[in-house]
């Protein structure tokens, strides 16, 4: 049985914008936020978000489609987390942008849902056929910036065009009684999905000190420890 009910096992299959289909569904994560996060009362549920946040990412990367995880504690304690595999399938953007923000951001069966019904904003910005775009929700499932195309993506030191999916988000105080993350627990975490993801390199960078602390995971602290060498 899945951990959490939204999690799909089909990592080979390759969605496209007509797949998704849309679940109003928040307002039941935030009657049972334990059900699908762990306990609130311990603290254990806000680090169950960032889990499944990093889900989210995992299941490109166990689809080998991305190996490079970033994942940033903002100083307004907000969490971002970045992949550079493909990124959720986007469609027409131009026919109905709020519908697909919908589907994008709150459907709960996979992709962000159930993490934006439990925070107090989330956004997502999409990385695809060398374009950026971005959306932004609120609170009880309220779409706040419909997807919009902010310009060209950006360039790579490779020299391509960047691909890949950042999502941002603050828990929400209604839910979670602590909404400060411990970057200590965080990097904790994130080690151990290093090594149980064989070739996954993370980049952890915590900005909530005055000068920002960045940790290397994985195949990355190797190639910094080759260049000491």
């Amino acid at each position: 049985m899945n951990k959490y009910p939204h999690k799909n096992n089909d990592q080979n299959k390759l969605y496209s914008a007509s797949d998704i289909i849309v679940n109003d569904g928040g307002e039941s994560v935030r009657k049972r936020p334990g059900m699908y996060f762990g306990d609130v009362d311990n603290g254990n549920a806000l680090y169950g978000l960032f889990d499944q946040a990093m889900d989210v990412s995992l299941r490109e990367q166990m689809g080998q489609k991305a190996n490079r995880i970033r994942v940033t504690l903002h100083s307004d304690r907000s969490l971002e987390v970045a992949d550079n595999g493909p990124p959720w399938p986007i469609g027409q953007v131009d026919i109905d942008r709020e519908k697909v923000t919908r589907e994008l951001m709150l459907v709960l069966r996979r992709g962000f849902g159930v993490i934006t019904a439990v925070s107090r904003w989330a956004t997502a910005t999409l990385y695809q056929d060398g374009k950026e775009y971005f959306c932004r929700t609120v609170q009880n499932d309220r779409i706040d910036v419909p997807l919009v195309y902010r310009g060209a993506a950006p360039v790579t030191e490779a020299g391509v065009f960047a691909e890949g999916t950042t999502f941002r988000f603050l828990p929400s105080s209604d839910i979670f009684p602590s909404i400060e993350f411990s970057s200590m627990l965080i990097e904790h975490m994130l080690h151990s999905k290093a090594a149980q993801n064989p070739g996954l390199s993370i980049q952890f960078e915590n900005l909530t000190h005055p000068y920002s602390q960045l940790t290397m995971i994985g195949p990355f602290a190797e190639a910094e420890t080759d260049k000491a060498a």
